[in-house]
C-alpha cells in the first residue's frame, strides 16, 4: 500500500511535528550557544558577516579549511536575518535536526510503512541520546543529516515515478551533504546509486537513472569548480582535501587517533539505550525473515535501512576518525529499521488515532513547560565561560583575556571565549608567567585563573588583582595595576 503524508490522520501529523519541534526548537530564543564546537562555528560565521568574505573561513586571524562552508554560510545568513546573537547561531543546527526528524517520518510513509511506523521511528529517534546531543551542541551533523535523508527520500520516491526528477534531486541533496561535511557523503552517494539501479525494472531504465544521477552531481561540481576558479581559491581546497581528509584518514585527527575497528560498536553498546535490545531483536527477526524467504515490502525496506546505517558505522570504523558523534547519520536509519521490523507490535498501538492524540498532548505539555522554563538538553562543558561572559563583555577593559595557572583546558575556554567575550583568551604558561606579568600587564585586564591557585597566590600581579567571580574550577579576577 502506498501512503502519502497528506493522507495521514491529523493527530499523527501533529504528534510527529510536535515531537520534532519539542526536542529541537522549543525555547530556542533563550538557549546559549554551546561551548567549544558551537562557539567556534558561531565565531567563524560572525567573521563571514563582519569581513564580508564567504571563503576562505577565518578564525583568530588564520585561515581554516577543516570543513566545507555550507553550515557556516547558513549560519551567516541567519545572522543577516536575525542579527548576530545566540538565537541566530543556534537556529541552523536545531532547525535542520527538526527537519531530519520530519524527513525520517516522510521516508517511512513513502516506503509504505504507514503512519504508526512513522510515528514509532520518530519517537525512537527523538529518544536516542547521541542523536539529540549531536544536534544541540553546535555540530555540523544536523545539516549533513538532513541532506542525506532528503536524498534517501527522493531515491525511494523514484521507485514509483516515471519521470527522472527524483533521481536528480537525490543527487543534488547528496552534493549538498558533501558541501556540509565532505567525505561522509561518499557512502550515501554510492548507496543511492545502487538503490536507483536495483529498483529500476529494465536495463534501459537503469542506464537513464544512473546517467541523470551522475549527470546532476557532475553538473553541481562543475558549477562549483567554475566559481572556485574564478575566485582563484584552489589552494584552500587543496589544503582541505590533502591536509584534512587524506591526512586525518591516514593519521587520525592531529595524529592522536589510531585504528580501532570496533570503536563505534562500543559506542552503540554503551550509549544506544534504551533501544539496543530492540535493535538486536530487530536484526534477529530481519535475518530470520530473509532466510525464511519472506520478501514482503516491510522486510525489503528494513534491509534498506539497516544497510544504510551499517554503511556509516562500518565506514567510520575502518577509518581513524573516532568521535562519538560521527555516526549520528546512522541513527535515523536505525530508528526506521527498528520500527519497520517490529511494526506488528508497534502498529497495535501506534496506528490508532487516539495514540497520536495522546503523544501530541504529552509533547504539547512539554513544549509549554520548555517555553516557560527552558529545559537544557545537554550539560555545558565550560560553565566558566557562561558565568563570566556578561562581566567581561560589559566592562570598559580592552585587550585579551589572560588564562593563567588554570587546571582547565585552555583550548576549551579559549575557543568558547572568542564567541562569548568577543576577544581572544591567551594562555600564559608557568614558565612565561613572570615575564608576562612584567611586560604584558601594563593596563587593567581580565584574568581567568584557577580557583585553588588564586586562594593561595602570593605573586605581585595577584596582589594587584581583585576576585570578581568564581565558577567551576576557575576564578575571574580584575587586574587594576595598582
Amino acid at each position: 500500500m502506498t501512503y502519502q503524508f497528506r493522507t495521514v490522520n491529523i493527530w499523527h501529523k501533529l504528534a510527529i511535528l510536535s515531537l520534532a519541534f519539542g526536542f529541537f526548537m522549543v525555547g530556542l530564543d533563550r538557549v546559549p550557544v554551546p561551548t567549544v564546537d558551537g562557539a567556534v562555528r558561531a565565531t567563524m560565521a560572525r567573521n563571514i558577516v563582519n569581513n564580508q568574505q564567504l571563503w576562505p573561513i577565518t578564525y583568530e586571524g588564520r585561515v581554516f579549511t577543516d570543513h566545507p562552508p555550507l553550515f557556516l554560510w547558513l549560519t551567516a545568513l541567519s545572522y543577516k536575518l536575525f542579527g548576530i546573537n545566540d538565537f541566530a547561531a543556534n537556529l541552523v543546527p536545531r532547525l535542520f535536526a527538526f527537519l531530519t526528524v520530519f524527513m525520517t517520518a516522510l521516508i517511512a510513509i513513502e516506503s509504505g510503512l504507514g503512519a504508526g511506523t512513522a510515528l514509532a521511528s520518530v519517537i525512537i529517534l527523538c529518544l536516542t541520546r547521541d542523536f539529540v546531543l549531536s544536534s544541540v551542541r553546535g555540530y555540523i551533523e544536523p545539516v549533513m543529516e538532513f541532506w542525506i535523508y532528503l536524498g534517501l527520500y527522493f531515491t525511494l520516491r523514484q521507485k514509483n515515478r516515471r519521470k527522472l526528477w527524483p533521481a536528480a534531486t537525490a543527487a543534488m541533496a547528496v552534493w549538498l551533504a558533501a558541501y556540509s561535511k565532505g567525505p561522509v557523503a561518499l557512502w550515501p552517494f554510492l548507496y543511492f546509486l545502487f538503490l536507483l539501479i536495483w529498483n529500476a525494472p529494465t536495463i534501459r531504465r537503469r542506464v537513464h537513472l544512473a546517467n541523470i544521477y551522475f549527470g546532476t552531481f557532475v553538473l553541481c561540481t562543475v558549477v562549483w569548480a567554475l566559481w572556485v576558479t574564478s575566485r582563484g581559491e584552489w589552494q584552500y581546497w587543496n589544503s582541505y582535501y590533502f591536509g584534512q581528509i587524506v591526512s586525518s584518514a591516514l593519521r587520525g585527527r592531529d595524529g592522536a587517533q589510531t585504528m580501532e575497528p570496533l570503536y563505534f560498536l562500543k559506542i552503540l553498546g554503551k550509549f544506544y539505550w534504551p533501544w539496543l535490545p530492540f535493535l538486536l531483536w530487530s536484526i534477529y527477526r530481519a535475518f530470520r525473515a530473509l532466510f525464511s524467504l519472506e520478501f514482503s515490502s516491510r522486510v525489503s525496506y528494513s534491509f534498506v535501512y539497516i544497510v544504510m546505517a551499517l554503511g556509516f558505522i562500518g565506514g567510520f570504523s575502518v577509518m581513524k576518525w573516532k568521535f562519538w558523534y560521527y555516526i549520528a547519520p546512522a541513527y535515523p536509519a536505525l530508528a526506521l529499521f527498528i520500527a519497520a521490523v517490529l511494526h506488528e507490535h508497534f502498529d497495535k498501538i501506534f496506528d490508532k488515532p487516539v495514540f497520536g492524540r495522546q503523544v501530541f498532548t504529552v509533547v504539547a505539555i512539554w513544549i509549554f513547560i520548555g517555553s516557560v522554563y527552558p529545559v537544557p538538553l545537554h550539560k555545558e562543558r565550560v560553565p566558566e565561560v557562561m558565568a563570566f561572559k556578561d562581566t567581561i563583555v560589559n566592562s570598559a577593559v580592552t585587550g585579551p583575556v589572560w588564562f593563567v595557572r588554570n587546571p582547565m583546558d585552555h583550548n576549551m575556554v579559549g575557543t568558547s571565549g572568542q564567541w562569548y567575550f568577543n576577544r581572544s583568551v591567551l594562555k600564559i604558561t608557568d614558565n612565561e608567567e613572570q615575564t608576562w606579568a612584567a611586560t604584558k600587564l601594563t593596563a587593567p585586564a581580565w584574568i581567568i585563573t584557577g580557583a585553588d591557585f588564586w586562594s593561595t597566590c602570593k605573586a605581585t600581579w595577584c596582589a594587584k588583582s581583585t576576585l570578581i567571580q568564581s565558577a567551576g574550577k576557575s576564578a575571574l579576577v580584575y587586574y587594576s595595576g595598582r
